[in-house]
Order: structure tokens, then C-alpha cells, then sequence
């Protein structure tokens, strides 16, 4: 077991408090405050966040900084989009979380408890905190059933029959029933995305961190696996999702968090993050998702086409294209005599 250190921030909302309370008490962040009245009996603190990160820090060895002082808190069953432009550390943020990337400074914190500190057991951490990536990562020389039980076995010691049932329901419900003795390279891309949602799902997890898990699928394969994903935020999974499917998290989350250059430089709830967004970065980074047909202007300064009553006019039909009746003789070299 992995000896879990308070940091500083959630500490004080464990400690007892001596004295009544009066009036509301406020947690670590505004999203997890609860009012606390005197004749409720003992004082009771609200319950830390199930996820806080605090001044986060990413520093590469060449000097690149990919996260600089990131602090924000995931209350239980909250579902947080965060969106930005490529590079500016969505994906590494998630690989922070789960300590594929170490921190150069900061604390991550999983229900107040410190796993940032020397000594952490991030085996354990990660069947606490799920992960589903871009390229499935499932292992080609195993069965879909066996991806699925390869963790529990493993890792968790859970006895064959009953992680083996869990695989076969888990699959049921996200429609691959039948596939349960398939291998990955038999399976569609959109299957196999739903393969590892639930390869994470296998693991019990209390927060689930979804990688751009559409960026390598075909249109018509997204919504199958966005529609499990929903299913998942139906049923109370808290989750961190980067993506670039803009209506997508519009529809799941419960707050936006915009990067650009590391550093959260907006969160709001959907609603007004896409509609009504407070800064100039915000604002040009989802004017990219805006499609206008550009008018061509001709030297008169009117649209190619114009008819006068705005209307496009009848495309005329093309003629043949001209071809040579016969061939053109090819050049003959000169030779001496």
C-alpha cells in the first residue's frame, strides 16, 4: 500500500473543528461547497474533490514547459471537457494524472490524498484512475477477452470466473458481445476503442481519463463509441475528456477547461464557454470550428456567377475536351551516315 500524503490545501478540510459551525463551509473548490448548520450534529466537512491538481508543473529536459502552474479541482460524478489547440498540453496533462509524465512541481490529489509524493505506488494509483488513449493500446497476440482480463488477473488478483463474467457484460453492453474471442486486428476501429473503454472499466476505476479516443476513427465509427461514452456519464463516471469533438462536449460536460500553452486560460460551463467566451483566445480558437463559403470577387467586384438577384446561374455543360486525331510521332534521333 502506497503511503498517501494531505497536501496543504484539503489538510485543514480534515482537520476537526472545535466550536460550532455557523453559515456555510466551502471545501477546496467552489464546486464541492456544502452548508454545514449548528443543529446538524457534529460538524461535518464536506467531502474533498475527487481529483485536485495544484500549481502543476511539466518541464521537459530540453527546457519545454508543456504545463505551467495548472490548479483546478473534479468534484465526484463531474464531467470535465478540456479542449484546446494542438500542442498546448491536453494529452500530457491526462499522462500527468495517471503518472505517465512526471511533475516538475505541484500536487495531484486523488480524494485529498497526495500521489505526488516519493514513494508512490502508481500500479495501485492507476487502477484508481483509468485512462483510455488514441490508439487503443491493446495487445495484438490477445484475444478481446483476454485484454480485458489481463488486469484484473494480474494486478488485482480477482478470481477468474468473476472478472470474466464482468468482461462478458461489460462487452454486452457496449455491443460487442460476440466478439469476446475476436482478435484486435478482426476489429474494427471503432470496436476496438470500445474494447479499451472497457478494458478501463475493467478495473473499477473512480475517474476516467478519455485521450482523444476519436481522433484515429472514421465519422460513421465516432458516434458508436461517443454513445458509450455518454452511457458512462448517465451512470455517475467522473471524467476528464480531450477532444476536438466540439458538439460533443458541449453535450457531456459539466465544465469546459481551454489550454493554450499550458496554462488554463478559460473554464466555464458549456453552455456559456460556447456561446458567450471570456477571452480573445477562446474566441479565435472556436471561430476555426465556423465554416463560411468564401465569394470569389471578380475585377467589377461582384461574386463569380452573379446574376444581378443573387441567385448562381445554371452551370453550362462543358464541351469534349480536344484530342489529337492522331498520335504525334515522337522525334527520331539523328544519326551519322
Amino acid at each position: 500500500m502506497t503511503a498517501l500524503h494531505l497536501i496543504p490545501e484539503v489538510a485543514p478540510a480534515l482537520a476537526p473543528v472545535a466550536g460550532p459551525v455557523v453559515g456555510p463551509v466551502v471545501g477546496p473548490g467552489a464546486d464541492v461547497a456544502a452548508a454545514v448548520t449548528p443543529d446538524a450534529g457534529p460538524a461535518a466537512r464536506p467531502a474533498p474533490p475527487a481529483l485536485s491538481l495544484r500549481g502543476v508543473r511539466k518541464e521537459y529536459p530540453n527546457g519545454f514547459v508543456a504545463l505551467d502552474d495548472v490548479t483546478f479541482d473534479v468534484a465526484e460524478r463531474e464531467i470535465i471537457a478540456i479542449l484546446g489547440p494542438s500542442g498546448c498540453g491536453k494529452s500530457t496533462l491526462l499522462r500527468c494524472v495517471n503518472g505517465l509524465e512526471p511533475i516538475q512541481a505541484g500536487t495531484i490529489a486523488l480524494d485529498g490524498a497526495s500521489v505526488t509524493g516519493p514513494g508512490t505506488d502508481w500500479s495501485e494509483v492507476r487502477q484508481r484512475v483509468g485512462m483510455v488513449f488514441q490508439n487503443y493500446e491493446l495487445f495484438p497476440h490477445l484475444t478481446v477477452l483476454g485484454n480485458l482480463l489481463l488486469g484484473p488477473l494480474k494486478v488485482q488478483k480477482r478470481a477468474k470466473a468473476e472478472a470474466t463474467e464482468r468482461a462478458l457484460e461489460l462487452l454486452a453492453r457496449v455491443g460487442l458481445a460476440d466478439r469476446a474471442g475476436d482478435y484486435p486486428r478482426q476489429l474494427s476501429g471503432g470496436q476496438k476503442q470500445r474494447v479499451a473503454i472497457v478494458r478501463a472499466l475493467m478495473m473499477q476505476p473512480e475517474v476516467l481519463l478519455l485521450d482523444e479516443i476519436t481522433a484515429s476513427l472514421d465519422p460513421e465509427m465516432v458516434r458508436e463509441v461517443l454513445d458509450v461514452v455518454l452511457e458512462l456519464a448517465a451512470d455517475g463516471m467522473t471524467m476528464l475528456i480531450v477532444t476536438h469533438e466540439m458538439s460533443f462536449a458541449r453535450a457531456i460536460a459539466d465544465r469546459v477547461l481551454f489550454l493554450d500553452a499550458g496554462q488554463i486560460v478559460e473554464q466555464a460551463t458549456p453552455d456559456v464557454f460556447f456561446t458567450a467566451p471570456a477571452t480573445d483566445r477562446a474566441k479565435q480558437f472556436l471561430n476555426l470550428f465556423e465554416f463560411r463559403t468564401p465569394t470569389k470577387k471578380t475585377a467589377s467586384g461582384r461574386g463569380v456567377g452573379h446574376r444581378g438577384d443573387g441567385a448562381r446561374p445554371e452551370r453550362q455543360p462543358r464541351g469534349p475536351t480536344p484530342w489529337p486525331s492522331q498520335p504525334t510521332p515522337r522525334p527520331t534521333a539523328h544519326r551519322p551516315s
